[in-house]
């Protein structure tokens, strides 16, 4: 997992080095000349997750309506099985937008065999079993904004240069946000965090975070299964002796490990922030999303004040 998250980083750099050069990430089933669809209002876009929905519909603007399959806030995208009516929406969708890595691929098995599909894994290289929490990662929003955008023109080319103009002012605001990251990570230089989920990965490498949390514990949880008694003294160890500076746990998933390590947190004072892998409910809005959980992450590190030492971002929505 912490490979895939240093590969992240140098893959997705060099995309944004080389765009103009670089061949669409995007996979087509249809020449690359060819058009998916004829540039008319009846383009039909699907995404199976709100988090690539919500980027979708911003460059989509007026011109195209994006469909997300996942909504629901009480569904967990881990185990979400899609109804006969998803699977019918997606494969009458010209664009399907995935997530990718193992997360999602029943979407991607439901597509149409014309359609084109652009996944935010492979425009890292993301392989199944890699941490598939990719919307936390800067670089992966900026190479799946720049991707859709494409998509989207070549869909509906008439529009293509309303499509370029959301696409340069969403990247504005990616960049804001990527300034409000910057300035976090310069006043929390050093931080050392542990995390019982690696869902917010992503988001503590581009903060510089240090990732204490012990191999074996995280290796258990990447694979799904238990950790050993020596990985959880371990972990419990670091927080008892202070050797962190914030705990990180999942909203979605509190399992009784967790339980325990977060109470031992408490005990020692050190702050937790719980972070979901759902947007909240009713929230459109990727970036706004990302930029609350930075914030919960700076009040918890007492950049403002806070009413407790446990920070909890929003967890409704899906």
């Amino acid at each position: 997992m912490r490979r895939f998250a240093q590969q992240v980083a140098s893959a997705a750099l060099a995309l944004a080095t080389m765009v103009a050069m670089a061949s669409c990430s995007f996979t087509r089933t249809s020449s690359p000349a060819e058009s998916t669809t004829s540039d008319s209002d009846d383009v039909t876009v699907v995404s199976s997750l709100p988090q690539w929905g919500s980027l979708a519909s911003y460059i989509a603007g007026d011109d195209i309506t994006v469909t997300s399959i996942v909504s629901s806030s009480t569904t967990n995208p881990h185990d979400f099985e899609p109804t006969t009516k998803n699977v019918s929406t997606i494969r009458a969708a010209d664009l399907v937008i995935v997530n990718g890595a193992g997360y999602d691929s029943w979407a991607t098995k439901s597509a149409s065999s014309s359609a084109t599909i652009v996944s935010a894994a492979q425009t890292v290289g993301a392989m199944d079993g890699d941490n598939p929490h990719l919307w936390f990662s800067r670089d992966v929003r900026k190479s799946m904004a720049k991707e859709i955008e494409e998509a989207l023109a070549k869909a509906m080319p008439s529009k293509s240069s309303s499509f370029a103009a959301r696409l340069a002012t969403w990247l504005d605001k990616e960049s804001s946000l990527d300034k409000t990251i910057s300035k976090l990570a310069k006043n929390h230089d050093g931080t050392r965090y542990a995390a019982t989920d690696a869902i917010a990965y992503y988001l503590m490498s581009d903060l510089g975070f240090d990732d204490s949390t012990p191999d074996g514990y995280s290796k258990a949880t990447s694979s799904e299964s238990e950790p050993s008694a020596s990985d959880i003294k371990e972990f419990t160890s670091l927080i008892t002796n202070s050797r962190i500076d914030l705990l990180v746990t999942n909203a979605d998933e509190q399992s009784s490990v967790a339980k325990i390590l977060s109470a031992a947190a408490k005990a020692r004072s050190i702050p937790i922030v719980s972070v979901s892998e759902k947007m909240p409910d009713g929230d459109d809005d990727l970036l706004k999303w990302i930029s609350d959980v930075v914030t919960t992450i700076s009040t918890a590190l007492g950049d403002d004040a806070s009413p407790s030492s446990t920070a909890t971002t929003s967890s409704s929505g899906a």
